[in-house]
């Protein structure tokens, strides 16, 4: 059954120039950079690493190749770690001095509901790059467990981001592609939202590498800062 909201699009498209298709994919995941701080004090999660964390996701797709595509995507992160603190923090009043051997749960799902459309095509219609937007909502948690004290910090945030998607055709069979939301937030792009897959797409698979990175600086020093980067080895499934 569609979802009830992507029915509304479909009716707004003849029947004969649209599809639907839904995308599966899994994923093992590793972080390069787990970075979280509060106030003026350093990086209190330096060198930390959950080591590989499965990871999957699923999207649903009405699809016009003449106009806009539409899109649910559904990505739910969760992965854990214990490690010693390398510097002093405080989460929602709770302060956990550095050197503390803590239990690290980080969670980060997102609810996107996406529209693109073609703005270049090429190779007889193979090649293409579609442009759009995407409208994003993140739940965000972070929790700090020692053998005396907890803290924990959680968000809700809604934001619109750029979508792409290319397609660069190789052969009557192969294609290399992008996927993409992005809103980069800083010149340095080490703060904001960008999540990228990049792969090899032939008949309904597409193996490839998923990068995964962004955060939040509170330049007022009244919040906790964070930023993670994290790639990972993925194959979608198209049907």
């Amino acid at each position: 059954m569609k979802p009830c909201f992507l029915i509304v699009f479909a009716l707004i498209l003849p029947t004969d120039v649209w599809a639907d298709s839904i995308v599966f994919e899994g994923a093992a995941l590793t972080s390069q950079s787990i970075s979280v701080s509060s106030g003026t004090n350093s990086d209190a999660t330096a060198g930390w690493n959950p080591g590989v964390v499965p990871t999957i996701r699923a999207e649903y797709w009405i699809n016009n190749s003449d106009s806009f595509d539409f899109g649910l995507t559904l990505a739910p992160l969760v992965f854990g770690t214990a490690e010693k603190l390398t510097s002093d923090i405080t989460v929602s009043g709770v302060t956990l001095p550095q050197g503390t051997l803590t239990a690290f749960n980080f969670q980060f799902h997102n609810l996107r509901l996406s529209a693109n459309y073609p703005v270049l095509r090429w190779s007889e219609g193979r090649s293409y790059l579609r442009l759009g937007a995407t409208g994003i909502l993140n739940y965000a948690r972070f929790a700090f467990s020692s053998q005396t004290l907890k803290a924990v910090e959680n968000d809700y945030l809604v934001v619109p981001i750029i979508r792409i998607d290319l397609a660069q055709s190789i052969s009557s069979e192969y294609s290399f592609v992008i996927h993409g939301d992005f809103l980069p937030l800083s010149p340095s792009l080490d703060t904001g939202f960008f999540d990228f897959f990049l792969g090899l797409k032939f008949e309904r698979w597409e193996p490839g590498l998923r990068f995964f990175w962004g955060g939040f600086r509170d330049e007022n020093s009244l919040q906790t800062s964070n930023s993670t980067f994290f790639s990972s080895v993925a194959i979608r499934s198209v049907f």
